[in-house]
Parts: structure tokens; sequence; C-alpha cells
């Protein structure tokens, strides 16, 4: 009864939901009584998939990265240990000012 100004149907929050859950429908196989899994057990997973290790290149860029990151926060530890200098108060800044 209700409809646009296009003459269309207005698309309820449902009819999205049911349109979203057909396109999953749609790439199972049919029914066969027996439970769909759609990938293999973990122990099987692992049996099949081969380990690739890292290249030289890989391995290099991570441990620079890593010398990288440790140097810049022992620096950022050794700054918040070093003392905090004196406030500049008026006395001092007229004091090197004029000095010239």
């Amino acid at each position: 009864m209700s409809a646009h100004a296009g003459g269309s149907p207005r698309r309820g929050p449902t009819l999205k939901v049911r349109q979203s859950d057909e396109l999953f429908e749609r790439d199972q196989p049919a029914s066969t009584g027996e439970p769909v899994s759609a990938s293999l057990p973990f122990r099987d997973y692992l049996r099949t998939t081969t380990a690739a290790p890292l290249t030289p290149t890989t391995k290099a860029l991570l441990w620079a990265t890593t010398v990288a990151v440790a140097a810049l926060f022992a620096g950022s530890l050794w700054k918040l240990n070093q003392p905090k200098p004196a406030p500049r108060t008026a006395a001092t800044i007229h004091r090197y000012s004029n000095s010239a």
C-alpha cells in the first residue's frame, strides 16, 4: 500500500536481511542431511599447510625495526630520568639579555 514517489514498494529492514541471507545460502551445496563445514578442522589444516620461513631480507628488516624501537624506548626512559631545568624567572631573563 505504501509506495515511494517512484512507485516501487518500500523496502524494510526485514527484506534487506532476507536478501543478505540468500547471498550466503546460494553458495552452500544442497543439504544431504550431514552438517556442512565451511573449513577444515584445525589439525587437518595444520597438516596440509606447509611452513614458509621468512626470507633473510624480511628478518633483517624486522631486526632493524626492533633495534630502532628499543633505542627510542631507551632514549625516552633516559630522558625521563634527567633532572628538570630550573624555571626561568624574570631576573634570569633580564640578566642574560642585557649582558651584551
